[in-house]
């Protein structure tokens, strides 16, 4: 763990410093191929953050703060979709970020009974992520409807209008 290989090169490269991430609740290798993004637990904290580590070694730099999916990458690259919760049982959303981080803008929330699935939100979709279509228009995040007792939860695919935040959903 913590730790890449060159193929170029035939040798190993340790991309992550020992200790310094208690969990990882998901890597993804970003659009240009030179990072992987980590949405990782550290420093004593209970939330993951988003932490971008070079792939070749070098040290992780916090991305953002209180992440609880993969970043799913738009079809440009130029930004990527995430969930975040703070409190799963007051508030989910999905957020849109330009790729290194900032502008954050949330494209939806919702509130129990509804509510958006991810690495730490639900237990239905584990290492679920906010998917793009193909034209960038919209995404595709897994969710549910209903009581939280799975026997009155409806799963659903919503589709989440990248310009508005209207959402359309379908029962699965």
């Amino acid at each position: 763990p913590g730790r890449t290989r060159s193929q170029a090169e035939n040798l190993d490269v340790a991309i992550l410093p020992a200790g310094r991430f208690q969990r990882f609740n998901s890597l993804t290798v970003t659009p240009d191929g030179n990072y992987v993004d980590a949405v990782a637990v550290s420093d004593g904290k209970t939330i993951p953050d988003l932490w971008r580590i070079p792939l070749l070694g070098g040290a992780p730099s916090l991305v953002l703060e209180k992440v609880q999916s993969a970043p799913g990458w738009s079809p440009d690259g130029r930004q990527f979709a995430f969930i975040r919760s703070v409190n799963p049982s007051e508030a989910v959303s999905v957020i849109v970020a330009d790729a290194d981080g900032t502008h954050e803008r949330v494209l939806a929330t919702r509130k129990p009974p509804l509510v958006f699935f991810s690495d730490n939100v639900g237990s239905y979709f584990p290492q679920n992520r906010p998917a793009w279509s193909n034209d960038g228009q919209s995404l595709v995040v897994a969710g549910a409807s209903g009581a939280p007792d799975r026997r009155g939860r409806v799963c659903e695919l919503v589709f989440v209008d990248t310009v508005n935040g209207r959402e359309t959903r379908t029962d699965i």
